[in-house]
């Protein structure tokens, strides 16, 4: 379940967004990359998408009928 909670924690850099995903946190910076964030510190994350990212969203699964 998503929620928001605030963080007292500096970053070295600013994000347009951060998701925390299976122990990890990643943030969508303003240049359209991706990094991972450890401690406030950030590492970028290497793709062909660098530079033409525009959103980071969690991924929720939803079943709709009953079984």
């Amino acid at each position: 379940k998503a929620s928001l909670k605030p963080v007292a924690l500096a970053m070295d850099q600013k994000f347009s967004r951060i998701h925390k995903a299976g122990g990890q946190s990643f943030g969508l910076a303003a240049d359209g990359k991706l990094y991972r964030i450890d401690g406030g510190k950030s590492t970028p994350v290497s793709s062909v998408l660098d530079g033409s990212i525009i959103e980071i969203v969690p991924q929720e699964s939803f079943e709709f009928y009953e079984q």
